[in-house]
């Protein structure tokens, strides 16, 4: 206990960041995005039916657009030697960039290097290296070791043996936790399902573990025990009236008051929830969260913050849909996939000019793309599951295509416009979270860069600690 209170006090000299700052980013990206909205907004199911070209893209941009080649064009995007350039489309995309948080910017973001670092130097022990690909696959496989990681130092500093992982899934994190970190891990998942399989999948990773630890230099003995490890599964769907407490001790009698509360990717509103269990349950202390699904937040989860409320800001779901663009991964590829982009919103001008559906309500297509070869094959497919008369031949509804083929280029360049602004969004949703905690009473509250965005896009975690000299604690 002395070691712990001397440790509290040296602690996150890793700055915290004020709320003044924080609202002063918020109000920045605000006032970024409000002449945005009709771009961040539009849907490119419409490209084509609404004419959003014309609508949406400044003059001057498009100006620009009509003097370059497409290649040109599309470099200024990609290519690494283009980024010097003074072009409009240029200084669009710096701008975009200038409001995004990204790696160290004090007190609000921190890359998972030093926030390990700093932990590390406090005396806490770091990763084994053990690699768990044998176990999952290579996106899974960097999630859990980064999230494992990150959570056994955070348990060592704070003293928590227990954890309850909220949005269990397939339960390989709490596997990890408790196979490697050796903690006493609860994984709660709404899915009968899947709390099935995790309990199955945990009992086969048993039988490889030592295994694959012996592989490793200067193994202890305890690393390799498996026969105490404790990872229960309990099947419930979690809300804000949900009793964390009360289910934990069913499990864990003995948890002596003091828990740890992680989500790796937590879809919609589940990371709101357990930012909310964080706040008013003082038994959580500390919480991991990495969020995501955004366009499936239900009104009331965002905004979190009092600031953002009392601003009475909104973001639609089609903004919200678009924070989930994997930005990264699309500029490593250099490429957009323009085939299921195309496909939607000619089907769209289909619906309204060959069904005559325009001004109605339409129906969801689906994902539909990915099963299609061709255009042909798509427009059967959608119209099969739609249940709309076709008479078209194929070589009538290839024509159809081919016709509109034209707008594919410009709708290129619109979806990497819109592009540019997603991790504006996704970082508004984030620091009002951060926000959030911090108005009530927890300053040691950060952006945590876990992951490599090209290979898990949703890289960003929300971590906040409660220490006794928290407001909220005295």
């Amino acid at each position: 206990m002395l070691i712990r209170r001397f440790i509290h006090r040296i602690i996150f000299r890793l700055p915290c960041v004020t709320m003044d700052k924080l609202h002063d980013r918020i109000d920045a990206i605000i006032a970024y995005l409000d002449p945005l909205n009709p771009l961040i907004n539009s849907h490119m199911v419409t490209y084509i039916t609404e004419d959003l070209w014309n609508k949406y893209v400044p003059p001057d941009m498009r100006d620009e657009y009509e003097s370059h080649s497409s290649p040109e064009v599309f470099e200024l995007f990609f290519k690494e030697d283009c980024k010097k350039s003074n072009t409009i489309l240029r200084k669009f995309m710096k701008l975009a960039s200038s409001m995004t948080v990204s790696g160290n910017e004090l007190g609000i973001s921190y890359k998972v290097k030093d926030f390990k670092e700093h932990l590390v130097s406090l005396g806490f022990d770091s990763s084994s290296g053990l690699n768990f690909d044998k176990f999952m696959c290579l996106k899974k496989t960097h999630e859990v070791e980064a999230m494992s990681d990150i959570v056994g130092l955070i348990s060592g500093f704070t003293g928590v043996e227990h954890i309850v992982d909220v949005g269990d899934g397939k339960g390989y994190l709490s596997s990890i936790l408790a196979l490697e970190n050796k903690l006493r891990v609860l994984g709660i998942d709404a899915s009968p399902t899947n709390s099935a399989g995790a309990a199955k999948r945990v009992e086969k990773m048993k039988k490889h573990w030592k295994g694959v630890r012996r592989k490793m230099n200067n193994v202890d003995d305890d690393k390799l025990d498996t026969e105490h490890v404790v990872y229960q599964q309990h099947t419930q769907m979690v809300d804000q009236d949900t009793d964390l407490t009360r289910i934990v001790n069913e499990y864990f009698p003995e948890h002596a008051s003091r828990l740890g509360i992680v989500g790796l990717h937590t879809c919609g509103s589940l990371s709101p929830t357990c930012l909310k269990h964080f706040v008013q349950n003082p038994e959580l202390r500390f919480i991991v969260n990495v969020g995501c699904c955004y366009h499936l937040i239900e009104n009331g989860d965002f905004p979190m913050s009092d600031h953002l409320s009392r601003l009475n800001y909104t973001l639609s779901r089609n903004a919200r849909m678009l924070s989930l663009q994997p930005i990264d991964r699309i500029v490593q590829s250099e490429r957009v996939q323009s085939d299921p982009l195309m496909y939607r919103a000619v089907f769209e001008h289909m619906m309204d000019h060959v069904f005559n559906l325009k001004g109605i309500i339409k129906p969801d297509v689906g994902r539909i793309s990915s099963k299609c070869s061709n255009f042909v094959q798509y427009v059967r497919k959608a119209c099969s599951k739609l249940n709309l008369p076709l008479s078209m031949t194929d070589e009538e509804i290839q024509m159809y295509y081919k016709e509109m083929h034209c707008h594919e280029a410009k709708m290129q360049f619109y979806f990497l416009l819109r592009l540019t602004v997603a991790p504006v969004i996704e970082n508004l949703i984030l620091l009002d979270r951060q926000l959030y905690l911090l108005e009530n009473g927890y300053p040691h509250s950060y952006m945590v860069e876990l992951f490599d965005s090209v290979i898990s896009p949703r890289n960003y975690g929300i971590i906040s600690i409660k220490l006794s000299n928290d407001s909220s604690e005295r």
